[in-house]
């Protein structure tokens, strides 16, 4: 029997999330008929994290157990033609028996777009939430600064959901301008082109945050939150305090899904253990 990782990007707004649900379709559901058509076999897929309905990923990672002697290079090929263009594989490798996309995961990366400008996008819609009030991202960046650290997160996490573990360590956390992240200096080089594409990276806010694992609708929350602080509605330091009361209710409104992508999922290396084919 092998195992067979998955590293996928998917348009979240096609599906009810990434787990399967009985009567509304998910990324799951359609890689597992996908598998059952190239391998000519049943096998349960599983996921390193369970996007919510609309929420995208670029970096998502899961993993199947099969007795297909199918290639790697043949199973990319095989599920990219049955999947594309909602869901793509991005890479296939066979690792040990005993991965697990989940369990195994180090932490995770999400960011989250913000087209800030006083007009909506009819093409960046579906991949970013619009606020038309002007944004301090100064001020969202420094207010970031609070969620560094292992902390309780009781009060980003969503109201009435469930475990009992709320401690989470953030890793890394920011906001900024999507031109401040772009490495040329001088859009001009680029042409017509460049100077849109520079305007455009004006107009979008970037959040990022890595952890080692997140709570329910978690980062939305925090969003919501630090939206309020970029209309300076709510100081600075609301983080600290959220925090500290471990009270949703204190917290901003939940940011929608549309905005949130799945950038990346850690493992520790595996490279002298597992083979691609």
């Amino acid at each position: 029997m092998r195992c067979i990782k998955l590293e996928i990007e998917y348009n979240g707004g096609k599906f009810f999330g990434f787990q399967k649900q009985k009567t509304k379709g998910s990324v799951q559901e359609i890689l597992e008929k996908a598998i059952r058509a190239i391998c000519q076999e049943s096998a349960a897929v599983i996921g390193a994290g369970r996007t919510d309905a609309g929420v995208h990923a670029i970096g998502q990672v899961c993993h199947f157990k099969t007795s297909s002697q199918i290639s790697c290079a043949n199973l990319l090929r095989g599920l990219n033609g049955f999947l594309a263009p909602d869901i793509v594989v991005r890479n296939v490798e066979e690792v040990p028996v005993w991965f697990h996309a989940r369990y195994s995961a180090e932490g995770r990366a999400y960011f989250y777009l913000i087209l800030n400008r006083p007009y909506p996008s009819a093409l960046l819609a579906p991949y970013s939430h619009w606020i038309f009030q002007s944004l301090n991202v100064d001020l969202m960046n420094r207010a970031c600064q609070y969620l560094i650290g292992e902390k309780d997160y009781s009060g980003f996490k969503a109201a009435g959901s469930g475990g009992k573990n709320n401690i989470v360590l953030v890793r890394n956390a920011f906001c900024s301008r999507a031109h401040e992240l772009i490495p040329f200096s001088d859009p001009s080089s680029l042409g017509s082109f460049g100077s849109v594409f520079f305007n455009l990276s004006q107009e979008i806010i970037i959040f990022y945050i890595e952890a080692d694992r997140f709570l329910y609708r978690m980062a939305r929350n925090i969003v919501g939150t630090l939206i309020e602080i970029g209309r300076e509605k709510k100081k600075v330091d609301v983080i600290e305090k959220i925090l500290f009361s471990r009270n949703r209710g204190t917290a901003g409104p939940t940011a929608p899904p549309n905005g949130l992508f799945l950038a990346k999922v850690f493992y520790s290396d595996m490279s002298e253990k597992s083979r691609s084919l």
